[in-house]
């Protein structure tokens, strides 16, 4: 009878086994098709090297800019200018907007505009800054410190926690 009861019991847990590991299977194969590369994505690694360089100019300039800015700022002194970037250049393209109603549906269409060929550009959109550190001499000066913080902070748009300042050695 004990062994009757046993394998009574061993059947339902072995197909529950069976019932789990296909769930998990089926799982990471879910996961593993919604994190694998796309065209897109290799697309974006491998054609990105030119926005890069725009990035990387826009930034400079920025820092540049700002450098410059803050040198005139009474007890700054020396200055240093780190831009880090959260996104990158975006074209902004012409699109034609066509709706269409049927049978009290509405129904809407963009289409890009293209000529010759290639997509319509209407203006370009800045990357967004994540960050700006400010390495200079007057950085244990309080009073020098907040008035960095409110001009790269109304010049960039940047909020203050993402503004660090710190002494030059």
């Amino acid at each position: 009878m004990s062994l009757n009861s046993k394998t009574q019991t061993d059947a339902p847990s072995k197909k529950i086994k069976k019932e789990t590991v296909l769930i998990i299977l089926l799982c990471a194969l879910l996961v593993l098709a919604l994190f694998l590369p796309t065209e897109s994505v290799f697309n974006y690694i491998f054609t990105s090297n030119s926005t890069t360089v725009v990035d990387a100019e826009y930034s400079e300039k920025l820092e540049q800019k700002l450098k410059n800015i803050l040198t005139e700022i009474s007890g700054v002194g020396n200055v240093s200018v780190a831009i880090t970037l959260l996104s990158n250049e975006n074209e902004i393209l012409a699109k034609n907007t066509e709706i269409i109603e049927e049978n009290g549906v509405t129904k809407t269409t963009e289409t890009v505009v293209t000529v010759n060929g290639k997509p319509y550009v209407t203006g370009v959109e800045n990357p967004i800054i994540n960050s700006v550190i400010i390495v200079c001499d007057g950085a244990d000066d309080i009073s020098v410190k907040m008035k960095i913080s409110e001009v790269v902070s109304s010049a960039l748009s940047v909020p203050f926690e993402n503004i660090k300042i710190y002494k030059k050695k």
